[in-house]
């Protein structure tokens, strides 16, 4: 899935993926939301947050008014 996330970063200019997209047969935003709630559990390893940092992960998302 790192992979599937550099390539729509690299598609969209970000990694703020919606949580119900898919790309191909992976749901992308489901897994993005996954890294999400294990780093703020503390569950993440360093190693999958460095392997996301380098991609450009966005790990807080901002949401607008009209979320």
């Amino acid at each position: 899935s790192f992979q599937l996330l550099q390539q729509y970063k690299e598609r969209e200019g970000n990694c703020l993926v919606p949580k119900n997209h898919k790309e191909g047969d992976v749901n992308l935003g489901s897994w993005v939301l996954t890294q999400r709630k294990a780093a703020s559990a503390g569950t993440l390893s360093d190693e999958r947050r460095q392997r996301l940092n380098d991609i450009g992960f966005e790990w807080v998302v901002k949401l607008s008014p009209d979320d």
